[in-house]
């Protein structure tokens, strides 16, 4: 739905952020590759619990802001059954923003954001616009459920774990690159500038690897939250429709393959979600619900 000038916008503010980050970022990478020769990817590899954190704390009080206004929900109405909904799943006093996507798209959603005083819970008005209100209420549950269940802090945790197992390798890897060829290198170390296209194309293979594991853990959390905003709402079959509506309006597909949902999928595929969402009841079977003893 952009206009050109609306896009140019938007590109000229990511190229601006993206370059102050990155400069901050290799300039740190450089400095303490100088100060620690040989324990630099250990101090990168524990940078990333902290600057993660600081991520979480102002990305949306200072950068969401830059690309799409803010402002209290219209409908006041269906904010007082999200805020009575946040209330039962145990995050009290968290301020509702509804945000102008419809500006920038069609596609539809919802997330729970910050951490300590920035957190907020946020919805696209094109998700407010597309879907019923009980379809709307298991999307939040959904969004809550990553909050309540700590998987933004998880997943801080396992990145570092594979930045770790990444830096360590390209770190080896390095030095038995440059004491092969250092001579056509034309540097014989890695706190030289010149190391940087080398540690970046061993840093995007390494990462490459590693991916299927974060695409594993992404999924076991997607799910997680499928199943707690189910437990939190018991709307099984406004799930299923509201994300059929997903399905179209995001053009989805909804069994994409084995092979894509290894290597690409953060999500499980929105076929096999919407199964679930068809099956997963065990109120109706007197059995035990995993998330209930969160609820309020």
């Amino acid at each position: 739905n952009q206009s050109f000038a609306r896009w140019m916008n938007h590109f000229f503010l990511n190229l601006i952020i993206n370059t102050i980050f990155s400069f901050i970022l290799i300039f740190l990478l450089y400095f303490i590759i100088r100060k620690s020769p040989k324990k630099w990817w250990l101090i990168c590899s524990l940078f990333i619990i902290p600057f993660a954190l600081f991520l979480q704390i102002i990305k949306p009080l200072w950068i969401d802001p830059l690309y799409n206004d803010f402002h209290p929900m219209a409908n006041k109405q269906l904010e007082e059954k999200i805020l009575i909904l946040a209330k039962k799943a145990g995050i009290e006093k968290s301020p509702i923003y509804e945000v102008n996507k419809s500006a920038d798209t069609r596609t539809m959603n919802a997330y729970v954001i910050g951490a300590f005083q920035s957190k907020r819970i946020v919805l696209w008005d094109t998700i407010i616009a597309g879907l019923t209100e009980e379809e709307l209420l298991f999307t939040v549950a959904h969004e809550m459920g990553h909050y309540v269940l700590h998987h933004v802090f998880i997943g801080i945790i396992v990145s570092f774990g594979l930045m770790f197992f990444t830096l360590f390798f390209v770190f080896h890897i390095a030095k038995f690159l440059i004491r092969l060829f250092a001579h056509r290198f034309n540097f014989s170390a890695l706190d030289d500038i010149a190391s940087f296209p080398l540690l970046f194309v061993l840093y995007t293979f390494f990462s490459c690897l590693s991916t299927p594991l974060w695409n594993s853990y992404s999924q076991w959390k997607e799910k997680e939250a499928d199943r707690f905003g189910l437990e939190l709402t018991h709307s099984n079959h406004a799930a299923a429709t509201g994300f059929i509506k997903f399905l179209d309006t995001n053009l989805g597909y909804p069994f994409p393959g084995k092979t894509y949902m290894f290597m690409r999928a953060t999500h499980p595929s929105i076929g096999e979600r919407i199964e679930f969402f068809n099956t997963y009841h065990p109120w109706n079977e007197g059995e035990k619900e995993k998330y209930k003893k969160y609820f309020k």
